[in-house]
C-alpha cells in the first residue's frame, strides 16, 4: 500500500466517524445536582377527637399543642424519626392550659382556657374570653378575636366590651375573611359570618357533610373539603363550583 492511498484511506475513515461522534456528544446527559425532598416523623399522643393546633412562628419555629400543654418537635433528622417534647423557651406558658394556637401578624398567638394571649407585643395582648368550653380562635385586622366555645362565639377586642353571642350549631373551624371583613365559621351543614360592625351571625352558605375549609384571597375563594371531596366557593356571591370527588 503506498503512502497516498494510506492518506486517502484515513480521511475517508474520519470523514465517517466524524458525523458519529458528534452524534454521540449530542446525547450526553450532564448531571446537576439538586434538592431531594424528605420528610421526617415526630409522632405524638394526640387523640382521634382532640382538636389538633399547630403554629409556625416567623423565625421558623413550630409549636404544637397536645393535652393543653405546648410541645416542639426535636430530634429530627434525614431517615431519623423525631420526638415532640415540651417547649420550656418560656417559663410563664408552663403552667397554662393551652387549648389552640394560631399565627397572627407574624406572631404567635394562644388561646388558654382563660383568655387569648401572646408573649409577642411586650404581653400587651391578653383579652379574657369568659366561655367555659372554648376550642378555637381566629384574628381579624384590628387585633381583634373571634372564639368559639360549645354554643357560643365571643367577639374579643381590647377597646370595646362585648358578650358571647349563643350559636345553634357546632363550629368546626373558622377564617378570616380580610377583604369584607368578616369571619367564616364553618358547621357540618354551612358556613355563618360574624360581622364585627353588626356584632349578628348571619347563614352565608348551607350544604351537607363539610368536614373543613380554608380561604385562597388570590382567587376570593373558599376551599371547602366534604366526606366525599372539596369544592370551591366564590366570596363574592357564594355560588359554589361542582364537587371534585376525583381524590386518590
Amino acid at each position: 500500500m503506498t503512502r497516498k492511498t494510506l492518506y486517502l484511506l484515513l480521511i475517508g475513515i474520519l470523514f465517517n466517524i466524524a458525523p458519529l461522534l458528534a452524534q454521540q456528544d449530542a446525547k450526553i446527559h450532564w448531571d446537576k445536582p439538586f434538592k431531594q425532598d424528605f420528610s421526617i416523623k415526630y409522632p405524638g399522643k394526640v387523640e382521634a377527637s382532640e382538636r389538633f393546633s399547630l403554629a409556625v412562628g416567623r423565625h421558623g419555629n413550630v409549636q404544637v399543642v397536645e393535652n393543653g400543654k405546648l410541645l416542639r418537635p426535636a430530634y429530627g433528622a434525614f431517615q431519623q424519626d423525631g420526638k415532640l417534647v415540651p417547649d420550656h423557651s418560656y417559663l410563664p406558658m408552663k403552667d397554662k392550659q393551652i387549648l389552640a394556637i394560631d399565627h397572627h401578624e407574624g406572631q404567635l398567638v394562644y388561646l388558654s382556657d382563660k383568655a387569648i394571649l401572646s408573649n409577642a407585643w411586650a404581653g400587651d395582648l391578653y383579652l379574657p374570653h369568659g366561655l367555659m368550653k372554648a376550642y378555637a380562635f381566629a384574628g381579624g385586622k384590628h387585633m381583634d378575636f373571634v372564639t368559639v366555645g360549645t354554643g357560643q362565639i365571643h367577639y374579643l377586642r381590647k377597646d370595646l366590651k362585648t358578650s358571647p353571642l349563643p350559636i345553634k350549631q357546632q363550629i368546626i373551624d373558622l377564617r378570616y375573611d380580610k377583604k369584607r371583613n368578616q369571619f367564616l365559621l364553618l358547621h357540618k351543614d354551612g358556613i355563618l359570618s360574624f360581622t364585627p360592625e353588626g356584632n349578628k351571625v348571619s347563614e352565608l352558605f348551607t350544604g351537607n357533610g363539610l368536614t373543613s375549609f380554608d380561604l385562597d384571597p388570590t382567587k376570593d375563594l373558599a376551599v371547602v373539603g366534604t366526606h366525599k371531596g372539596f369544592f370551591t366557593l366564590d366570596l363574592s356571591d357564594f355560588k359554589s363550583s361542582s364537587l371534585n370527588a376525583k381524590l386518590p
